[in-house]
């Protein structure tokens, strides 16, 4: 499909009408699933991307969005690159796997610092701040300096995005005469992988699972380690709208997630 896309093109995808400014295609370095992904700059400033899995016959749209504009993307062997116009300028920026905030700087001090300066591209703005592998919150930056709570010899800031995935709605069965007026969850089981933060709503609100208690052998002062598996739930309540979504999922916390899969149980109110 790659090869196909041209800049100013206009693509149809599902209900969905779009216009490439500009592309790029990047191929993943793990092969055992074939995949591949092509980035899409738009004309509004925001990113698509397709990413197809062949071995699992899956291909999937996603948007993405950043505190200003994506101007131009390129990919230069396994590196994908960025020209992104925010308020403070434009600026080349890079994907790095083990970074989870936008333009962010990784600093480090021989002796541990409350006090960090070398922000002055992100003066003003509101950045998270990843500290010795604790997610410490939000900080302004003023003068290109950041001002921590706790001490610190190496931190990662930058600005914050966020991350939302949601189920289509329930899908009547075509042999049903009538919608349902209501349906509850009644239980959900989720597979994730290499996650540190894990934030959803299945009924009561968005909550922070904890993953750190699965690994009982950790003390409670320790960073977040990464958890593989499966995180079942049971959920509370009716959805009596039935355009919305039976759970979502929700952070700007700068720490990894991935879902990989989720089956959830419902009870249908006729």
């Amino acid at each position: 499909v790659h090869d196909d896309i041209e800049a100013g093109q206009i693509i149809e995808a599902g209900p969905a009408t779009i216009q490439v400014l500009n592309s790029a295609y990047a191929i993943e370095k793990n092969t055992s699933n074939n995949s591949s992904v092509v980035y899409l700059v738009l004309e509004d400033g925001t990113l698509s991307c397709l990413t197809t899995y062949r071995t699992e016959a899956v291909t999937a749209w996603c948007k993405l969005n950043t505190a200003g504009k994506f101007i131009s993307a390129a990919v230069i062997g396994d590196n994908i690159y960025f020209c992104v116009e925010r308020k403070n300028g434009w600026f080349i920026e890079k994907f790095v796997d083990d970074y989870y905030s936008d333009c962010s700087l990784r600093l480090t001090s021989e002796t541990p610092q409350r006090d960090w300066s070398g922000l002055e591209h992100l003066e003003g703005e509101e950045v998270v701040v990843l500290a010795n592998g604790f997610s410490l919150g939000k900080f302004k930056v003023e003068e290109g300096e950041i001002h921590l709570l706790d001490e610190a010899d190496e931190i990662i800031a930058g600005l914050p995005y966020e991350h939302l995935i949601e189920p289509l709605p329930y899908m009547v069965e075509a042999e049903r005469p009538y919608s349902p007026k209501a349906l509850r969850v009644i239980g959900a089981r989720f597979r994730i992988l290499d996650s540190k933060s894990f934030c959803i709503d299945i009924g009561s609100g968005y909550f922070h699972y904890p993953l750190k208690r699965i690994h009982r052998d950790k003390i409670f002062d320790s960073p977040p380690l990464t958890y593989s598996g499966d995180v079942q739930m049971r959920a509370l309540g009716w959805i009596r709208e039935m355009n919305k979504p039976m759970w979502s999922i929700k952070s700007d916390e700068p720490l990894a997630f991935t879902l990989l899969s989720a089956v959830a149980e419902i009870k249908l109110k006729e």
